[in-house]
């Protein structure tokens, strides 16, 4: 499953969806968790809108869940119509990506 991350430095969950400078996508499955790539937000400065959404749903268009701190309900339902999971939470990132093996697999 490959998740994206909200995150300043890679490490810890500590931005919401649009604020991001950046979204760390790794891969999580039974055999563990690697790092695919740091994605930028081009989105960041503008206006929550759809096409906002369409942009950030394009650029993690492989990811099947987003960890955030926050997004809009707007965004939530959004992301929601295309099988896209919003988990809102902070915290280390390892932490949840091993939660996530836990729980899914």
């Amino acid at each position: 499953m490959r998740i994206a991350v909200a995150s300043m430095e890679g490490a810890y969950i500590n931005h919401g969806l649009q604020a991001a400078e950046q979204f760390f996508v790794f891969d999580v499955s039974l055999s563990g968790i690697s790092f695919v790539e740091k994605r930028e937000n081009r989105f960041r400065d503008a206006v929550a809108s759809p096409k906002v959404f369409l942009g950030i749903g394009e650029l993690l268009r492989d990811c099947k869940v987003i960890c955030c701190t926050q997004a809009g309900a707007d965004a939530v339902e959004f992301f929601g119509r295309r099988g896209v999971e919003m988990d809102m939470s902070e915290g280390p990132i390892d932490e949840k990506l091993k939660g996530f093996i836990e729980s899914v697999f």
